[in-house]
């Protein structure tokens, strides 16, 4: 009797300790990523509507298809939660598009901003208006001003209407190959070797034809997006600052970090780590030069070298030539930047290798 006694009073006590320390759970990120979920089902429906009584016959049912098949998925990732909702992060993205939106009356102001849990200094907008940023821009870029450029950036995409210009160049290019594919089985034999490099030249040119719209798309996007930022209160340079420190990113290859940084980063208490982990297979017996190159990987590429992009931007705009000295970060991004700095710690650290 005393030992249950005993144990009662333990447990009580031990509960009355859990309840001071109790958070009630916040559900308004269950909440709005259900709004935003139900938004933007009715929004990609609205725009796949358009998209039939603007384009007829196959090419309103190809784009169709194309933004149907790409909402299920975005919607996946939502429901997965790849996004936070009611974050920090969300709060100064929407001032940052307000600053912008000051000056420059073309920005739209249906604008969904979305932050993505992702490492990656990247961010991307799509037809409907959504703007996905990557937390990992509070990693790489030194200011708001920086960041606030990559938003430029995107509203340029937008306010052109790449992502849609995108799909439709796919759709009718799609046509053309099958009509030029169908003339090669029709008047070539299908034992020839020549029938088959004709296909091939028809995959190669369908590629470099690709990379080469992206690329025209990513130099527009960086004009305008300069003009929408220099028409801000941030400091011009800080557009081509934030372009150098993406190039950093670009340029940053693993093979570069010691031994002793991985030790430092994977030696976990349950789980020592292992030298044989960081030996590398030996491909010096493998002759790639026999087979002869088909493809050129400078066509391939789909945003030009940011080299090219910043010289480009200098050109146009003579002011970028200017040496000034960098805005300074306020207090309130500092401290998201360390917090996603820390965040990123955290999932490298915890990360559990198996032989």
């Amino acid at each position: 009797m005393i030992r249950k006694l005993i144990a009662l009073i333990g447990f009580l006590l031990s509960a009355a300790g859990i309840s001071q320390n109790y958070k009630p759970i916040d559900t308004a990120d269950y909440l709005q990523r259900k709004e935003f979920l139900k938004n933007f089902a009715v929004h990609n429906e609205s725009l796949i509507k358009g998209l039939k009584l603007q384009y007829s016959g196959r090419t309103g049912s190809e784009m169709s298809k194309i933004y149907k098949e790409f909402g299920t998925d975005f919607e996946n990732q939502v429901k997965n939660k790849d996004f936070v909702f009611k974050s920090d992060f969300d709060a100064v993205i929407k001032s940052l598009v307000e600053r912008l939106r000051k000056n420059n009356p073309k920005i739209p102001q249906d604008l969904k901003i979305l932050i993505a849990r992702d490492n990656t200094p990247n961010a991307y907008c799509l037809a409907d208006g959504t703007f996905v940023i990557n937390m990992g821009l509070y990693n790489w870029m030194d200011n708001e001003a920086q960041v606030a450029g990559v938003i430029s950036h995107e509203l340029g995409h937008k306010i052109e209407d790449h992502t849609l210009k995108s799909v439709l160049n796919t759709v009718e290019q799609n046509e053309l190959d099958k009509s030029t594919v169908q003339n090669i089985k029709e008047t070539t034999d299908q034992r020839s070797l020549g029938r088959n490099e004709k296909a091939f030249d028809v995959l190669k040119n369908r590629i470099y034809k690709k990379g080469m719209e992206k690329r025209k798309l990513e130099m527009q996007a960086d004009y305008l997006g300069y003009v929408i930022f220099k028409n801000s209160d941030f400091k011009k340079n800080e557009f081509i600052n934030g372009l150098q420190k993406l190039q950093t990113f670009d340029t940053i290859s693993p093979r570069e970090l010691k031994i002793e940084t991985y030790k430092k980063l994977f030696d976990l208490p349950k789980q020592a780590f292992k030298e044989k982990w960081m030996k590398k297979e030996d491909f010096s017996l493998y002759n790639y030069n026999f087979y002869k190159e088909k493809l050129n990987k400078d066509s391939l590429a789909s945003h030009p070298e940011m080299t090219k992009r910043i010289e480009m931007l200098k050109k146009t705009f003579p002011e970028l030539n200017t040496s000034v000295d960098p805005e300074k970060p306020s207090e309130a991004y500092l401290a998201l930047k360390k917090q996603q700095g820390w965040k990123f710690y955290l999932i490298i650290s915890t990360l559990k290798i198996t032989d």
